[in-house]
């Protein structure tokens, strides 16, 4: 959806927002937040329809009407200038050859301010950087990676990200030219 409520073009990047939670009580309480649902002024709803609840997921429409998820509004940082989705940046490691898995060290104090890869392979990290232009714009591309002989993760699965930077030791050097 656009900003100001129109569907939006194909290709186009954007929020998408939710509609319906027909059969899940336990979103009783995410519907009575307000803030969560976009004013119904600026976007009319169909008679008896849910409000559109605003969960910060984003993801692109193709041509044939395809929506694909790209990432989460609290999974973005600035990088040069622009704005990127870590969840994107680690599918495109992902999918580099010999790259069995990934995560991204938002900028920060501990990343010199700068995002940082962490991928599980045992190629070298320029290989890992320069194999990923296949799969994203190259300003998305971190200037670093550090291999990781795997992602430490707390005990919901999620990667643990404060342990992957101790485990990371990001605070040194880049492996590609600014």
């Amino acid at each position: 959806m656009e900003h100001d409520g129109c569907p939006a073009q194909p290709g186009a990047h954007r929020e998408f927002p939710h509609r319906d939670a027909v059969g899940f009580p336990e979103l009783d309480e995410v519907f009575r937040q307000p803030r969560r649902f976009l004013a119904a002024e600026r976007f009319p709803r169909a008679e008896g329809l849910f409000p559109e609840l605003r969960t910060g997921d984003y993801g692109r429409l193709d041509e044939d009407g395809y929506l694909y998820f790209t990432g989460r509004r609290d999974d973005l940082y600035k990088e040069r200038g622009f704005r990127v989705s870590a969840t994107e940046v680690e599918a495109a490691a992902r999918r580099v050859e010999g790259v069995t898995d990934a995560a991204v060290l938002t900028p920060g104090p501990r990343t010199g301010g700068r995002a940082v890869l962490t991928a599980v392979t045992g190629l070298d990290p320029s290989d890992v950087l320069d194999g990923m232009r296949g799969f994203i714009e190259e300003y998305k591309i971190p200037r670093r990676c550090v291999p990781v002989a795997a992602l430490p993760t707390n005990s919901n699965g999620k990667v643990d990200r404060r342990a992957l930077a101790d485990l990371a030791d990001v605070s040194v050097s880049t492996n590609r030219k600014e």
